[in-house]
């Protein structure tokens, strides 16, 4: 059995930790390079299309984050997060080509913890992951004991 409290969350490396991270978005190949990165960094990953009646289907799974891509998605980013945030404590980073500002604003307004802009850096995506994830050390802690 070992001791996590002495664990720092920096610290866990995706493999260790057993991190879950979900992606949400109806564009192959912008989910399919970050699935295929964030894998080969040892996060657990599923990739899914956004849809509301899938939602809590979807988050059985019970993903340490959520990635996702509402470029062109139909969906109300502010209903959408409320319904999330309702359903689940996930960190959650929504990418976007929108060119307006506001979506920003609004999208972060509705509930997300970050938002990159598109065309993706994969490595500032999964580097803005860490972060999110480093801000919750006691889910990390809690997917570290469970794992001992």
């Amino acid at each position: 059995m070992s001791v996590t409290h002495n664990v720092d969350p920096r610290q866990l490396d995706a493999k260790e930790s057993g991190i879950r991270v979900l992606i949400l978005g109806e564009e192959y190949d912008p989910v399919d390079g970050l699935r295929l990165t964030l894998t080969k960094s040892g996060y657990a990953v599923q990739t899914a299309q956004c849809e509301h009646e899938d939602l809590p289907k979807l988050l059985l799974w019970n993903p340490d984050a959520i990635l996702l891509d509402l470029s062109n998605t139909r969906l109300d980013a502010v209903e959408f997060f409320s319904r999330l945030r309702a359903l689940s404590p996930a960190q959650i980073i929504v990418f976007s080509a929108a060119s307006d500002s506001s979506i920003l604003v609004d999208t972060l307004d509705a509930g997300a913890d970050d938002f990159v802009w598109k065309p993706l850096s994969l490595r500032a995506v999964q580097a803005r992951l860490g972060a999110c994830l480093r801000r919750q050390p006691h889910r990390l802690l809690a997917i570290r004991s469970s794992m001992a």
